[in-house]
């Protein structure tokens, strides 16, 4: 390079304060936008094998990229720009200075420490002090690269050199431009307040009727206000529910996700089908409602929050299309939303506000209705809301329905900040190590947020069934809204979903709409989940092996009998061994097997350990009294229908093993991130 073409800083006069403030806006740029495009591209990669077929969801990585670039923007141009008012004013009296080398210098080093170890917690199993390590490491490249590039500013055309920054600012701007429509159009931007477009698709009439399945997971009925709790949390459910068959006394198959949906989804009871804590997979050799439905012609399609419902657990098996939505959920993460979300700090813009993905569950659900309600097969479409599970994610604005300010900004402490991930606070310490670390106004802040989450889901489901409404198949639809399984919530002393037949977990919500049938009615007679296997293929008609008669009966014949005298039968299996091995008593209770027998009224509750309980639910709701000793006849009768109906529901009894640590490393990660594994 000849003298002509470079300049040295002797030759340069003074660096104005504006070459310092616009160097600054365009690293702010340019850094913000290669921050994005590379945390997007990981998160999409890490992601791949999760979606449909292997067709990359283009533009949710575009709406991810627009986030993260959008979020990197409103952080960094402010600090570059007091980092160069500072550097300019430590400068002035040296009339030869070039922002670019000090400038790029404070940029590594605030990357190093805010970004990097965000993105090697998200991204990795290394500890802290490795990540601690690898900041530093990091932080002092970036100062040590500083010093080389100030002498390549010296030797060069600096007007050159600006040049080419102007034109990487440029097409990062350009970059970010696109990602940022896309982002804006997505449910990424503001989860709370996104609805799905509206569509101009409209189904063409069909013989046969759709069928639309939706589970709010982890909800129990007493929380629900068309349920007749005093807060209203579910609002559309209320009007939807005038127009419904609901079961008053829908009693879960079982107190957790794959026992209670493989009971629903093949009619079968958890001692019938064997699932539980120490077997996660149901076997080949059962039939579910989808293997059924999509024999019989019917286009199927499960989309759900839960990774349980997945080919993991062959639980998704009998669906075309099965969509785990909680590892796309991924693709919406990255390093500031964790850096905040670990400091504890309330979301200032509502894109960092974060739901459980039930705006994204909706966003794939109306494309994929886009392209098959135009078909001539009927569809039967299988959702799955995670909202009201721990750790009970909902926006602010759902939040402030039943929360204080106050309780709102704790709200977001407890994710992560206070006591480590809420959720293993709640599922292991609160449980196995006693609820003392948490105060009464924290207890009430979950509590509180449990009914925000129940409240967004209400609204999600309105908007599903809109989405049949919008494209005029919604009058020919079957209906079907169930929850799995409750929450304990400082009920009985424990949290979560883990231990305990109690009906904090068993008592679910049940209710369905057929527009051609019975219409507004509610049926005291106790249902189970179960039953609906029966109920969804006897409504469209197909042939299938009738599961047996103490287990699965259709629905609406119960309701057009106006309800009927049953005991219905909830189960508890045991757990792994690696939580058999505690000596203490009351943990020793908490991991017993049980089995509980009830009949509307009374409820009678066998534990493996010996313990046996009776309730009258008429006068103690909330089972707090034993009253086992003031009912000898009550006692009798249950006693005595348990004993035949463990005679005639065959055990199921596993030829092949099955161990969760042959499973996918993603599952068993989702797994534990949601508490059903330890540590």
């Amino acid at each position: 390079m000849s003298g002509t073409d470079c300049q040295s800083e002797e030759s340069n006069p003074s660096t104005p304060l504006s070459r310092y403030l616009i160097v600054a806006l365009q690293l702010a740029v340019v850094g913000s936008t290669c921050l994005a495009l590379g945390e997007s591209l990981a998160a999409a990669f890490s992601s791949a094998k999760h979606f449909d077929n292997g067709r990359w969801p283009l533009r949710l990585i575009a709406a991810a990229c627009g986030k993260a670039a959008v979020t990197h923007m409103l952080l960094w141009t402010p600090l570059l720009i007091v980092a160069a008012l500072a550097i300019f004013k430590i400068r002035r009296a040296r009339i030869r200075s070039t922002p670019i080398p000090a400038l790029f210098a404070v940029f590594v080093v605030l990357i190093a420490v805010v970004v990097v170890p965000a993105d090697l917690n998200l991204a990795t199993k290394l500890g802290q002090s490795v990540i601690l390590a690898i900041s530093g490491a990091f932080a002092l490249l970036g100062l040590l690269l500083a010093f080389p590039l100030r002498a390549l500013v010296r030797r060069c055309d600096e007007r050159r050199l600006f040049r080419a920054l102007r034109g990487c600012t440029l097409l990062a701007i350009l970059l970010s431009a696109g990602s940022g429509v896309a982002f804006v159009n997505s449910p990424f931007f503001n989860p709370g307040g996104y609805r799905v477009p509206t569509t101009n698709v409209t189904a063409p009439h069909r013989d046969r009727p759709h069928i639309l399945w939706i589970v709010m997971d982890t909800v129990r009925a007493d929380r629900m206000s068309c349920h007749g709790y005093d807060k209203l949390t579910t609002p559309f459910l209320n009007t939807w529910a005038e127009r419904s068959i609901v079961f008053n006394n829908a009693i879960g198959n079982g107190i957790w996700t794959v026992p209670s949906h493989a009971s629903m989804f093949t009619g079968l009871s958890v001692r019938g089908h064997g699932l539980g804590r120490d077997r996660t997979r149901l076997d080949e050799k059962f039939k579910t409602v989808a293997d059924v439905l999509s024999g019989d012609g019917y286009v199927t399609a499960s989309f759900s929050g839960n990774p349980w419902i997945s080919s993991n657990s062959r639980l998704s098996t009998g669906f075309e299309t099965a969509r785990v939505v909680y590892y796309l959920r991924h693709l919406n993460r990255f390093s500031l939303e964790f850096t905040m979300e670990s400091w504890g700090i309330t979301p200032p813009v509502p894109w960092l506000d974060r739901d459980f993905g039930g705006a994204m569950t909706n966003y794939l659900v109306s494309q994929w209705l886009d392209t098959h309600a135009k078909g001539n097969a009927p569809l039967f479409l299988f959702v799955n809301y995670m909202e009201a599970h721990l750790p009970y994610a909902v926006p602010q604005s759902y939040q402030r329905t039943f929360m204080t300010d106050k309780q709102v900004k704790r709200s977001y402490q407890l994710r992560l900040n206070a006591f480590g991930p809420i959720v293993g606070a709640m599922d292991k310490r609160f449980n196995l190590e006693g609820g003392s670390f948490l105060n009464r106004f924290d207890r009430e802040v979950l509590k509180r947020q449990y009914e925000s989450a129940i409240r967004y889901a209400d609204e999600r489901v309105r908007e599903l069934i809109g989405m049949f409404q919008q494209r005029g198949m919604l009058e020919n639809t079957l209906v079907i809204i169930v929850s799995d399984h409750g929450e304990h919530l400082d009920t009985h002393g424990l949290w979560s979903h883990r231990f305990l037949a109690y009906n904090d977990l068993t008592h679910v919500t049940l209710m369905i709409r057929d527009p051609g049938r019975i219409d507004g009615l509610r049926i005291e007679t106790p249902v189970q989940p179960s039953d609906l296997f029966s109920t969804v293929l006897q409504f469209a008609g197909s042939t299938f092996d009738r599961p047996s008669p103490y287990v699965s009966r259709d629905l609406f014949a119960v309701a057009e009998r106006g309800g009927e005298e049953r005991i219905v039968i909830s189960e508890c299996r045991s757990f792994p061994d690696k939580i058999k091995k505690t000596t203490e008593p009351v943990n020793s209770h908490l991991i017993t097997p049980q089995v509980t027998a009830q009949d509307g009224r009374f409820k009678y509750m066998v534990s493996g350990d010996g313990m046996v309980e009776l309730f009258d639910l008429t006068t103690d709701p909330h089972e707090t009294r034993n009253v086992y000793a003031d009912y000898p006849a009550q006692v009798d009768r249950l006693t005595a229908y348990i004993r035949e109906w463990m005679d005639n529901v065959t055990a199921f009894s596993p030829s092949d093993s099955d161990t969760i640590e042959d499973a996918d490393p993603d599952f068993i990660e989702a797994l534990r991130g949601l508490g059903y594994l330890g540590d």
